[in-house]
C-alpha cells in the first residue's frame, strides 16, 4: 500500500504503521454507514469483519465538506451515542474529520457553535452531551437541522391524556416531512389534533371544533380573542379544498400555509392543555 498518493486532500505525517489504528477506526465508521449495526457477538466470534484495503484511500481524496449543518449532525450523533453507550465523554479526531475532507480543528470549530447548549467541551478537549442534545435527538431533531414549531411541541403532548390528538399530530408531522410533502393532510391532521384536545377537555366526544369553541365561551374558559383563533382554524379547515372536505377545486395549500397552520395548532394545543385543571377540577391535584 502507498501512504502518500497524488490527489489526497488530507495527509498525516507519521508512518503508516503508526497511523493504522486511526485508519482502522475510520474504516469502521465507513463500514457502518452502509450496513445495519452488527448483532452482539458471542465470546468466540467477531461482531464484523471489516477489510482495510486500497479502497480506503479514496477517503483521503474527498473534497472538503462545506455544509456546517452536515458536520453538526455527525458531531451530535457521535456525542449522543457515546452517552447512550455509557461513555462519560467523546472526542473528535482525525479519523472523524478525514471522512469529510477536513481537519480535526475544523470539526472543533463547528462543534463550538453549540458548545454550552448541546454539549460541553472540557479542558482536555473531550465533550460530554447536555440534556438538550439528548431530548432533541430522541425527538428526531438533529443538530444543524431546523425543526418546525409543531415538531418542537410534539414531545410535550400528554399521550395518556390525549392519545387521539397525539396520533393526529404525529400524522401531521409525517405528512409535512414526507417526500414531496402532503401539505393538505398535514394541515388537516394538525387541526384535527386541536379538535381532539378540545373534545377531551370538554368531554364532548361527538362535537366539532366549532361546537367546542362555543362551549369554551359558554364556560368562560377562553378569552374572546383566543376563541377567535380557534374559530379561524376551524374555518380554514372547512373552507380549504383537500383539508376539510373534498372539493371541485384543486387543493392549494402552500408550504408557508402548512407551516403556519401547524404552528398555530401546536401553540393552541399547549394552551388548551393549560385549561385542564379548570375544565376537569375533579382530576386536578388538590
Amino acid at each position: 500500500m502507498f501512504w502518500d498518493m497524488p490527489g489526497q486532500t488530507q495527509r498525516w505525517p507519521e508512518p503508516f504503521s503508526e497511523a493504522f489504528p486511526e485508519i482502522a477506526v475510520m474504516a469502521i465508521g465507513e463500514y457502518l454507514d452502509d450496513v445495519a449495526p452488527p448483532a452482539q457477538p458471542g465470546p468466540d466470534n467477531y461482531a464484523a469483519v471489516i477489510w482495510v484495503n486500497d479502497n480506503v484511500w479514496s477517503v483521503f481524496q474527498r473534497p472538503p465538506e462545506e455544509d456546517d449543518a452536515r458536520l453538526l449532525r455527525y458531531i451530535g450523533g457521535k456525542f449522543y451515542w457515546a452517552h447512550r453507550l455509557g461513555a462519560t465523554s467523546a472526542s473528535l479526531g482525525r479519523h472523524d474529520a478525514v471522512r469529510f475532507g477536513v481537519a480535526a480543528d475544523d470539526l472543533h470549530q463547528v462543534a463550538w457553535q453549540s458548545n454550552g447548549e448541546l454539549w460541553d467541551r472540557a479542558q482536555n478537549g473531550r465533550y460530554h452531551a447536555l440534556p438538550r442534545l439528548l431530548t432533541d435527538f430522541r425527538a428526531g431533531a438533529l443538530p444543524g437541522q431546523e425543526r418546525s414549531l409543531v415538531e418542537q411541541v410534539q414531545p410535550f403532548v400528554d399521550r395518556s391524556r390525549y392519545p387521539a390528538a397525539a396520533v393526529h399530530l404525529d400524522k401531521a408531522v409525517g405528512f409535512l416531512g414526507s417526500t414531496g410533502g402532503d401539505l393538505e393532510n398535514a394541515a388537516k391532521e394538525a387541526v384535527a389534533a386541536v379538535e381532539s384536545v378540545s373534545k377531551v377537555l370538554l368531554n364532548m366526544p361527538t362535537a366539532t371544533l366549532g361546537d367546542c369553541v362555543k362551549e369554551f365561551r359558554k364556560r368562560n374558559l377562553l378569552p374572546r380573542e383566543t376563541a377567535r383563533i380557534l374559530e379561524s382554524l376551524y374555518a380554514y379547515r372547512s373552507a380549504t379544498p383537500g383539508v376539510g372536505h373534498g372539493g371541485t377545486d384543486l387543493a392549494a395549500v402552500s408550504p408557508a400555509d402548512a407551516h403556519f397552520i401547524l404552528g398555530v395548532a401546536a401553540v393552541a394545543m399547549r394552551y388548551l392543555d393549560s385549561l385542564w385543571p379548570m375544565s376537569n377540577p375533579k382530576a386536578a391535584p388538590q
